[in-house]
């Protein structure tokens, strides 16, 4: 609902490489829409979501939501548990969209297993050396969380993406008090 002003602007895309990591009895969330009535379904849940507003204008503000479905005309999720090789290739070709595509800012919406595999594919965890006048040690690194734990359900992670570096993330952070799960 905070997107509503700017999607009739910029439009939606669904790729259907940004769907779940799905482990073993994993069914976190299922694919069941493709392109002939996801739009549909967007609309309802937008209507649902603005109960005490009025919602007359709402089939004509879904219409003009440029929704590219091209990547889910067909059957787009996994039924079983996924190899990790099958998601890391996944990523890095999403990765990829994203850096040849126009947008300078890219939201995007998926699974905490999946940017947690993310995270550890692009993030430097690895410990940082700290130097003092007497010592020198090894601390955690700020980032290590992003790749050992999932991010609970609704979390917002700000992600720093350079793609011209090995390390394609930056750098990450939790925003609007999300938490990681225990």
């Amino acid at each position: 609902l905070a997107l509503k002003p700017i999607l009739p602007r910029t439009g939606l895309v669904f790729d259907a490489s940004l769907r779940e990591k799905r482990n073993f009895g994993g069914k976190d969330s299922s694919g069941s829409l493709t392109t002939s009535n996801i739009q549909k379904e967007i609309c309802d849940h937008l209507a649902d979501g603005l109960k005490a507003e009025d919602t007359s204008g709402m089939k004509d503000y879904c219409d003009g939501i440029a929704m590219d479905t091209s990547m889910i005309h067909a059957k787009w999720w996994q039924n079983s548990a996924e190899p990790v090789e099958n998601v890391r290739q996944r990523i890095n070709n999403f990765l990829m969209k994203v850096r040849y595509s126009k947008q300078e800012k890219v939201i995007f919406v998926g699974h905490s297993h999946y940017f947690r595999e993310m995270c550890i594919l692009h993030l430097d965890a690895s410990p940082i050396t700290v130097a003092s006048e007497t010592s020198i040690d090894k601390v955690d690194n700020p980032n290590l969380p992003f790749t050992q734990k999932i991010v609970r359900n609704l979390g917002v992670v700000y992600i720093d993406f350079d793609p011209t570096q090995e390390q394609m993330f930056a750098s990450v952070e939790l925003l609007f008090d999300s938490k990681f799960a225990n």
